[in-house]
């Protein structure tokens, strides 16, 4: 009886060691050697960029019935896809990017429409990026498009910037500043909160931005202390994600979270190196993002919710699988993250998943 139990007991935890046990599965690349991942949506669709065969960088859209697929350029050698929607029970999942044209003269947003790209640049910038992207009902309950990011106005000021595609309609507005030139977002959520960094009164200092779900204004979140910031993601319960200086001029990873913990954002600290930064968020509150160890090597992490514990993502995999994580760029709501790191010594977009499910 008594080896019976020392045997279950060693099976449980075997069980759960495997079911903690990750696998960090490379997407490929376009035929070139690199490759990064940006996103993945709810149903495991990932966008990055890819080196091609023809020493160019594209787009690319990956599932795992068709691996990665290229999804071209609007005419340049470099494209990249920043950010996919959850598809919805009204409307398709949705990939946004830029790219530059031919010639190189410019870089201009896009959204992807089909088997094609559409343009987004506003007549008379001169460049434009777009970073985030929702699907939902515009202002006359037509199913719509939400794209959030910037361009780069005739005067060279980039701004904040937010697109609605309707059919063949397209709308946009700049998003305003928090008192200086400059602004740009980065993220946005299904109810259009969107975040960002933007210039303060002065032009002396780029703040982290808010902007909640139907309003206009742009909220200050602030700094850890020292004078700039800037805010990546933002998940459906209005907890910001990004990275701020703190009173030693360094740059560390923050969490923010409306009407919560308001003034000021929180730390989340490193590795035992000098920086951090914070790219994603889920919706259970799961933040991945970097952070320097202490001898100063990027480390792809995450924060647990609650607790806010760091955890080296390269910790959860096995070494024998060739992979040093360095950036965790997207977390899905069933916890499965994207990124780039080494794989066997190149560039690689990762999925990191559960080995044993």
């Amino acid at each position: 009886m008594k080896n019976l139990l020392c045997t279950a007991a060693l099976l449980a935890l075997t069980l759960s060691a495997h079911a903690q046990s990750l696998v960090a599965l490379d997407l490929g690349t376009l035929g070139g050697p690199t490759s990064g991942a940006t996103a993945i949506n709810n149903t495991t669709r990932i966008t990055g960029q890819a080196d091609t065969s023809r020493s160019t960088t594209n787009a690319f859209l990956w599932n795992p019935l068709t691996s990665m697929g290229g999804l071209g350029s609007l005419g340049g050698n470099f494209s990249i896809s920043t950010a996919i929607s959850s598809p919805t029970t009204i409307n398709p999942e949705r990939v946004v990017g830029f790219s530059t044209i031919l010639g190189e003269r410019s870089t201009h947003a896009f959204l992807v429409n089909g088997t094609s790209l559409l343009d987004l640049h506003p007549h008379g910038s001169l460049n434009s990026f777009a970073r985030a992207v929702q699907t939902g009902r515009n202002n006359q309950l037509r199913l719509a498009t939400f794209v959030a990011g910037s361009h780069q106005n005739s005067q060279g000021l980039e701004k904040a910037f937010l697109w609605t595609v309707a059919g063949t309609s397209i709308s946009a507005i700049e998003l305003g500043t928090l008192g200086g030139n400059t602004s740009a977002a980065f993220g946005m959520t299904p109810a259009r909160s969107i975040v960002g960094t933007a210039m303060v009164t002065g032009n002396h200092q780029t703040h982290p931005f808010f902007i909640k779900s139907g309003t206009s204004a742009l909220q200050d979140i602030g700094t850890l202390g020292g004078a700039n910031g800037v805010a990546f993601a933002v998940n459906a319960t209005n907890s910001v994600v990004g990275e701020a200086d703190t009173t030693s001029s360094l740059r560390h990873a923050f969490v923010w979270t409306l009407n919560i913990e308001q003034f000021p954002a929180a730390d989340l600290g490193t590795l035992g190196g000098k920086t951090s930064s914070a790219r994603a968020i889920a919706t259970d509150g799961t933040i991945v993002g970097t952070a320097q160890d202490s001898r100063g090597n990027a480390r792809a992490v995450k924060w647990d919710p609650g607790t806010r514990q760091i955890v080296d993502l390269n910790s959860l995999i096995d070494p024998a699988q060739g992979w040093v994580l360095q950036v965790a760029t997207g977390i899905n709501d069933n916890g499965k993250i994207v990124g780039q790191g080494l794989h066997n010594g190149v560039l690689r977009a990762f999925l990191l998943t559960t080995e044993i499910q």
